[in-house]
C-alpha cells in the first residue's frame, strides 16, 4: 500500500470511490496506476499524486 493525494475532487463510479481534492488516500499501486491510466487517456491528467508516508491518511471505507 501507498499513499497517495488526490488533486481534485472525482468519483469513480464502477467502484462507487469517492475522492477529495487534498486528501490523501491509501490505495494499492496498482489501483493508483489504474486510475491515473484511466484519468490521463480521458482528461490528458494524472488525479492521484504519491505522496511521503508522513501525510495524514483518509481510511478507506470498504461498502459491503
Amino acid at each position: 500500500m501507498a499513499k497517495y493525494k488526490a488533486t481534485c475532487n472525482f468519483l469513480i463510479e464502477s467502484t462507487d470511490q469517492n475522492f477529495d481534492e487534498g486528501t490523501v488516500y491509501e490505495l494499492t499501486t496498482s489501483e493508483a496506476e489504474e486510475i491515473n491510466h484511466k484519468t490521463s487517456l480521458a482528461f490528458g491528467e494524472e488525479w492521484l499524486e504519491l505522496v511521503s508516508d508522513s501525510e495524514t491518511v483518509a481510511q478507506k471505507v470498504a461498502s459491503e
